[in-house]
């Protein structure tokens, strides 16, 4: 009986496995023809948009811009699809250099304002993007320049600290940010009123010696420095206690009386740095009593 239900089992087992073979095949036929299709699909011409990061560079020498620019122009392009792939995966394209001398006329600089048509920067783009890549457009298709003189004064630097100290330590001058003063250009109207640059904000643990680090400046679009970054010190020592006596002395004493204060000397308790610490003197210190608010009548 054994063998007469495996004799009838094995026919029905050997049209499931011929069955997966052929289910088999049709996926690997569909898959290789899917394939195929996709690969030629990419090889036709798309047209697509793409951003792309600008910088303006060579702005002409006694003018500064002082409206917003563009930091991205949208460019249409008509391109393969292998190429539309590949900037999606590049997803930070390389930014394109506006040379804004070079397409200015002198009687732009002289109104202050300028428009600057985008397709002026087709050779530069088509650089960049390559042959194989077609530019159909832009947006925005200009770019409007306000110029206005530039002036150059020269503006001490803050320090933007933000100092902690362990035990028995403090600073034993002020922080000192070398150089102090900085090369500053850009439109009167902005400089007159600007008193100081501001340094990024420098934020330092427990301090038990002194501080140095380079250190930028506070960006401001309408303004640029001759220098990008300071040298920011903070002199740091240990402190320690120390005590000397004073003489008490009388000032405003009326004529004919004489002043004795008791206790004649007083402790003084101060606190300074250790390498200052062989400097203090009682010659340092002054102890008055002001007999004017005593109330001694003057002598008749």
């Amino acid at each position: 009986m054994k063998d007469v239900n495996q004799n009838l089992l094995n026919p029905l087992s050997k049209g499931r496995l011929q069955l997966n073979r052929r289910f088999s095949v049709v996926l690997i036929c569909f898959g290789i023809a899917s394939l195929f299709w996709f690969l030629i699909a990419l090889s036709n011409d798309y047209n697509t948009r793409i951003s792309i990061p600008v910088t303006y560079v060579n702005i002409p020498g006694k003018k500064v811009v002082i409206n917003d620019l563009p930091k991205e122009i949208s460019v249409i392009v008509k391109t393969t699809g292998f190429k539309i792939i590949s900037f999606g995966f590049n997803k930070k394209q390389e930014s394109i250099e506006i040379d804004v001398a070079s397409k200015m006329k002198s009687s732009s600089i002289s109104s202050g304002f300028m428009s600057l048509a985008t397709k002026a920067f087709l050779p530069d783009f088509n650089k960049q993007l390559g042959k194989e890549v077609t530019v159909s457009g832009f947006e925005p298709d200009s770019i409007i320049f306000n110029f206005r003189d530039k002036v150059t004064k020269s503006v001490p630097v803050f320090i933007d600290l933000k100092a902690t100290f362990a035990r028995q330590f403090d600073t034993s001058s002020s922080p000192v940010a070398s150089p102090a003063f900085i090369e500053v250009s850009g439109p009167p109207a902005i400089l007159s009123k600007l008193k100081v640059i501001k340094t990024e904000l420098v934020e330092t643990g427990e301090l038990r010696s002194t501080f140095k680090k380079k250190v930028g400046l506070v960006k401001n679009k309408l303004l640029t420095y001759d220098i990008s970054e300071v040298n920011v010190t903070v002199p740091v020592e240990k402190f320690t206690e120390g005590t000397v006596d004073v003489p008490v002395n009388a000032i405003n004493v009326s004529k004919g009386f004489s002043l004795k204060t008791f206790p004649e000397k007083i402790k003084v308790r101060y606190v300074t740095s250790l390498s200052d610490f062989n400097r203090v003197s009682p010659a340092m210190f002054d102890a008055i009593v002001d007999a004017t608010d005593l109330g001694i009548p003057s002598p008749r």
